[in-house]
């Protein structure tokens, strides 16, 4: 195929980009591609054309799609419908929803970014080629020794976004947190050295990718005991009947199964709190701390007497 802009109204001459014209181009159908990328097809249909129907006029959708082309793909199809050959050809490039829709986050574990702990990320939700479906958004990450992963998901804007930490099989560590209206999500999850990834998922509007979410992985030290820059001391770790806890102002203090359930709360004055525990099944839990508009999340491990 030769990239002369032969037609005119082409924004490109240049199809494969790499700065020049008038040669002749391989087609994708034609090639080797990578097979460890998240692809898209954004398919053209023109209404009002009368060749290469249903296709956008001179290209069917056959053609368009690289599921015809290479069957080991798994590619996502998205369509954007005009009237005129012209319209079809121009206006799509400036079409943002559905250019959206073919940036979306993979959803395939083999093909789910790579995000490291302990930095901010941000994704957002599309509706699928299969509008009913929820969207899942696959990211990939490393513990390189063992710690107390917390998730933390903000600006959450569809009525109940899930989470979850999957192993490198496939299997569910923990359990699947749900937003439930709320705008925030937070959880933790202890964590052995190894790879796993993080799923996010939901129901997506037709507006969702104007509000992104965010969120956050951090991998906190389950040392013992364990002193942090506030001062908060917490021990023993594990404990069996009581947790002692001191720090250098009054709080409130909760104590949250790996659910996110509030199960216990106490006020605690400053300097030292015992605080009981003995009614707990044995377990990990989340102890939070709120004081001065400050909050602190930390693991406490509860075990049964002997």
């Amino acid at each position: 195929m030769n990239d002369n802009n032969t037609l005119g109204y082409f924004y490109n001459a240049d199809v494969n980009c790499n700065g020049v014209t008038e040669e002749q181009d391989t087609g994708l159908n034609q090639r080797s591609i990578y097979t460890d990328l998240d692809y898209a097809c954004i398919i053209g249909e023109c209404f009002g054309c009368i060749t290469g129907s249903p296709g956008d006029g001179l290209v069917k959708d056959s053609s368009a799609n690289l599921n015809n082309f290479y069957p080991g793909l798994t590619t996502n199809l998205f369509y954007y419908h005009a009237f005129s050959l012209t319209d079809i050809h121009t206006a799509l490039p400036k079409q943002i929803y559905q250019n959206m829709q073919g940036l979306d986050e993979p959803n395939e574990y083999p093909l789910a970014y790579h995000v490291d702990v302990d930095t901010g990320y941000t994704g957002f939700l599309t509706v699928q080629n299969d509008t009913a479906a929820n969207d899942y958004d696959d990211f990939k990450f490393s513990v390189p020794a063992q710690c107390d992963l917390t998730m933390n998901i903000s600006n959450i804007s569809i009525s109940d976004l899930m989470a979850h930490i999957v192993d490198s099989t496939g299997a569910t560590i923990g359990t699947i947190v749900h937003s439930a209206g709320a705008s925030t999500i937070q959880f933790m999850q202890p964590l052995s050295a190894g790879n796993y990834y993080l799923q996010i998922y939901g129901k997506p509007t037709t507006t969702s990718y104007l509000y992104p979410y965010n969120f956050t992985l951090t991998c906190g030290s389950s040392g013992i005991p364990e002193m942090n820059k506030n001062n908060l001391l917490i021990y023993p770790i594990p404990a069996t009947d009581q947790v002692t806890i001191e720090v250098p102002q009054k709080a409130t203090i909760e104590i949250l199964n790996i659910q996110g359930q509030v199960i216990q709360q106490q006020q605690i004055q400053q300097g030292k709190t015992d605080m009981d525990i003995s009614e707990l099944a044995k377990g990990v839990y989340i102890l939070r701390l709120f004081s001065n508009d400050k909050t602190e999340v930390r693991r406490i491990v509860k075990e049964q007497y002997l």
